[in-house]
């Protein structure tokens, strides 16, 4: 595996806000992310379960016709079929239950950091510790299988908080979906952090 291609080809997008920028060039210039047609990135859809694994297989450079799927809502002429069996067969993925992969819901918070931890460790890769473990103030809302995975990508400084009302306090959000633009800045921050 690698951990993204060699080739580089720079890609621009109309609708992607200026601190998002950096992150979503980096990846689309490796054709590890595309728009969604007519020059739009689609900054601020949420991503779904189907279309983040997509992702963590690009970056791993995983040869996607390999893989079968044995998700009974997953169809295997599916565009993301090959990389949802990839990720279930390197343990990224155990699906939502019920021998479910769940492609069209929307990935929660806490959900991507497990995967992202799993993803990580099947790459062989150690996640660094360069921030100090915080405890959200909705810490407790973790559910109890992701809560390692979440305080090991804050304190490797791949996943934040959300400020609270008043600044003072950070909120993780687990159940929360994420746009777009907020995984390309969580993938450019990982890739970034597993080549040092």
């Amino acid at each position: 595996m690698s951990l993204y291609g060699v080739g580089y080809n720079k890609v621009e997008f109309t609708d992607v806000p200026a601190w998002a920028e950096g992150y979503v060039t980096f990846l689309a210039a490796r054709g590890i992310t595309r728009g969604t047609g007519q020059g739009i990135y689609g900054s601020g859809n949420k991503i779904k379960r189907a279309d983040f694994v997509t992702l963590l297989a690009r970056i791993a450079g995983a040869d996607l016709s390999r893989y079968t799927v044995e998700f009974d809502d997953v169809d295997p002429d599916a565009y993301y079929a090959g990389a949802v069996g990839w990720a279930a067969e390197a343990g990224i993925t155990t699906g939502t239950g019920g021998n479910r992969f769940s492609p069209d819901n929307g990935i929660t918070r806490q959900d991507m950091a497990v995967m992202i931890r799993r993803f990580a460790d099947a790459m062989g890769c150690e996640l660094p510790k360069i921030n100090d473990w915080i405890r959200f103030a909705d810490q407790q809302e973790i559910s109890s299988y992701a809560v390692d995975a979440v305080a090991a990508l804050q304190q490797a400084g791949i996943i934040d908080g959300r400020p609270g009302a008043d600044d003072s306090e950070k909120f993780f959000a687990p159940g929360d979906g994420a746009t777009r633009a907020e995984v390309a800045k969580i993938l450019t921050v990982l890739i970034k952090g597993m080549l040092q």
